[in-house]
């Protein structure tokens, strides 16, 4: 009985060990978190069934058919970057240890940490990173941003391959900030602008070619704009807009008797657009309105703020619902399940801080 009972105590110790090394996911949170509304394009898909949400620092993988939170994917460090890998599936989460090294880990549908990898470059203080997948031949790759400063560089190097200066001529404005940035694949960088000017800020999109750094205008925008590089390899562009009462007179402003484009699709060699989904979204003084887009993987939320009808499409453009009703009046687009065709979403009642899961079938 004594060795048994010395098996067990081993035994369990051990899985103790195991559950506090560095990276492993931690046991399952009981609640969701607020600040996943806290957040803009903080979700990633991972298939019909999952996503995972940032939060912070954590990263939390949200089953959505069963309704729950399953684990949260902590590896107790600054997350840099996410992505999501197909066939088979698998959860890339890139870190910034305490002595800046870049770490790299790789989680499967379930949350299990299937490796852990650190690279030997050391990371500037306050850069950014994003983790370009092996493609056609060509192995992973990281680019680091620290200011108006670009680096590629390979996952075994030191140095960099590549280094680029996106500082553009500021014209009429003056002051010009890069806001926003994404790298996929080499050698397209897309790069969002912001210009101040007297009491306005314009923003604008560039795409550069890094083989020969030349840039491609996809125009001045009316509103702030998300983008990103999708899986298809074309810049994909949402918007969100809350109309104002009183607008500034040098700020430029959606003309709610037009139809807006709230999400639209690039070509990343020419700048020309494939694809524009548009609606009309009525000002009404007084109260909120305007529209609020969000994009899940390949899927796009839009709903109108005023009337709060939304709509559900696929990023290329096929329509899935219209005009539906009855969202609380706080609620975030996680998922859209193909196999049940159920669209889900974080809601709150706005009197409490509990959250919960809203399967809506279409």
């Amino acid at each position: 009985m004594t060795f048994r009972k010395s098996i067990l105590t081993v035994s369990l110790l051990m899985l103790a060990s195991l559950l506090l090394l560095p990276g492993l996911s931690s046991a399952a949170p009981k609640a969701f978190s607020k600040g996943i509304f806290e957040e803009e394009s903080n979700i990633y898909r991972v298939n019909d069934q999952k996503v995972v949400a940032k939060v912070g620092n954590e990263v939390e993988l949200i089953d959505l058919v069963q309704g729950k939170l399953v684990k949260t994917l902590s590896t107790d460090q600054k997350v840099l970057d996410i992505s999501i890998l197909n066939q088979p599936t698998k959860i890339i989460i890139l870190t910034s240890t305490r002595t800046h090294k870049i770490q790299k880990h790789i989680f499967n549908d379930q949350g299990v940490e299937l490796s852990q990898v650190q690279y030997p470059l050391t990371l500037p203080k306050d850069a950014q990173v994003k983790w370009s997948a092996p493609a056609n031949k060509v192995n992973e790759r990281l680019m680091v941003r620290q200011g108006n400063h670009f680096s590629l560089y390979e996952s075994t190097g030191k140095a960099p391959i590549l280094k680029f200066d996106a500082t553009v001529d500021k014209g009429i404005y003056e002051y010009m900030n890069i806001v926003d940035w994404d790298f996929d694949k080499f050698p397209y960088l897309v790069i969002k602008y912001s210009g101040e000017r007297t009491m306005a800020i314009d923003y604008m999109v560039k795409i550069f070619n890094l083989n020969n750094k030349q840039a491609i205008d996809v125009g001045n925008l009316e509103t702030d704009t998300h983008l990103k590089i999708n899986q298809q390899n074309r810049l994909e562009l949402w918007n969100s807009y809350t109309y104002s009462d009183i607008t500034p007179p040098n700020a430029v402003q959606p003309d709610p008797l037009k139809e807006q484009t709230f999400h639209a699709l690039y070509s990343l060699e020419t700048g020309k657009p494939l694809l524009s989904n548009q609606s009309k979204f009525d000002q009404v003084t007084g109260q909120p309105s305007g529209w609020e887009t969000q994009v899940v993987g390949q899927y796009v939320f839009v709903q109108d703020l005023s009337t709060r009808a939304w709509s559900l499409y696929q990023s290329n453009g096929t329509l899935l619902a219209a005009q539906k009703s009855g969202l609380e009046a706080e609620a975030k687009f996680l998922n859209y399940n193909s196999r049940n065709q159920t669209a889900y979403f974080l809601v709150s009642d706005g009197k409490s801080s509990a959250l919960r899961l809203k399967p809506v079938k279409l």
